[in-house]
């Protein structure tokens, strides 16, 4: 669904982006046995992950502004014009927010479109929501010489200020802990997506995943999320703000709240998080490519030419990923919460 186009002339030079207007800031938490560098470390990093509602401000000030010289004279860019604008905008995005994995793919013009260059650069980032939780954030930046599209959605894996504090305690680690563990909860975002509906049926909702770097483990639990996918579109005929269906569409949100280092991971419980990785690994090409569609469904990048539509499927994902973590042995290692019962996403889906 679309919104009205709103002439770029007219439009403020300064918008702040509306997703951001949901995160708040972090509440005053206690840095429990923490020594100092871990914790100035953690308050600096927590500090750049809440200046991204900022750099949102900025973003739209640059596309408003570079556009606005060309659109509003009622021409589209030039190579060079569109060139320089994805730069400007690509290193306002690396420099202002907390990324977590970066792509870019470019479609050179051909003989039949001589002016059809596209240029895409995908993120993920993370993101502040409800203080003390932090988000995964997707965002796609497509441009070509008529048109700049800025989209964004929250993935559906996060973690708390707990987590960050107790995977620096418990590792021994003085820094990056919140890029650490967003980069494992990515990692891990698919599987727990597939078995989502296996964990709130038979495990109590809760799930446990290999932590960074492959040490220890990181433990959370899956909570209803409602959060929609916006977008916003500069033309010549002005901007327009539009939504767009994701791959997972908002229902659940596995959020990790705590860490256990290695020296407190219990052998049935190494077992389960060297199953899940064994799983994954089998299947890494039909994995990466899952993942790179849960975060940019409608990218310009060309699937895997080795895939087949039967080894995308969800379904069969689906069933196969739950089989790993149905066995009694499993189930009895995975701790449980048993929240309230909420509606999960439907089964079946095809990419």
């Amino acid at each position: 669904m679309s919104g009205p186009w709103t002439p770029l002339i007219d439009t403020p030079r300064v918008m702040k982006y509306t997703a951001s207007s949901t995160m708040e800031a972090d509440a005053v938490i206690k840095h429990r046995n923490l020594v100092a560098p871990q914790i100035k470390s953690l308050v600096g990093d927590t500090t750049f992950v809440l200046g991204g509602n900022r750099a949102f401000e900025d973003i739209f000030t640059e596309v408003l502004t570079s556009l606005g010289r060309v659109f509003d004279r009622g021409r589209r860019l030039r190579e060079t014009e569109l060139t320089g604008v994805m730069g400007n905008l690509d290193a306002l995005i690396r420099n202002h927010l907390p990324i977590i994995r970066a792509e870019h793919d470019f479609l050179p013009p051909t003989r039949t479109r001589p002016k059809g260059e596209a240029h895409e650069f995908r993120y993920v980032f993370l993101g502040s929501v409800n203080g003390g939780e932090y988000r995964l954030v997707a965002m796609r930046l497509l441009g070509t010489r008529k048109t700049i599209k800025l989209e964004t959605h929250q993935l559906p894996v996060g973690f708390t200020y707990h987590a960050a504090e107790r995977y620096l305690e418990r590792s021994g680690k003085t820094g990056d802990a919140l890029t650490d563990l967003g980069r494992c909860l990515l990692d891990n975002m698919v599987f727990y997506k597939l078995t989502e509906i296996f964990c709130a049926r038979h495990l109590g909702f809760d799930l446990m995943f290999a932590g960074p770097h492959g040490k220890g483990a990181v433990l959370g639990g899956l909570y209803p999320t409602s959060v929609k996918a916006e977008g916003f579109e500069f033309r010549i005929e002005g901007i327009r703000e539009y939504s767009f269906e994701p791959l997972w569409p908002p229902g659940t949100c596995y959020t990790a709240n705590t860490y256990i280092s290695e020296d407190q991971i219990g052998i049935d419980q190494i077992a389960v998080v060297e199953d899940i990785e064994a799983w994954k690994r089998e299947r890494a090409v039909v994995y990466e490519e899952v993942q790179r569609l849960s975060c940019w469904r409608d990218s310009i990048a060309a699937r895997h030419p080795d895939l087949s539509s039967e080894e995308i499927s969800l379904s069969n994902l689906i069933q196969s990923a739950a089989e790993v973590l149905d066995t009694p042995e499993h189930r009895k290692a995975i701790p449980r919460n048993q929240p309230p019962p909420f509606f999960v996403s439907g089964e079946g889906q095809r990419l």
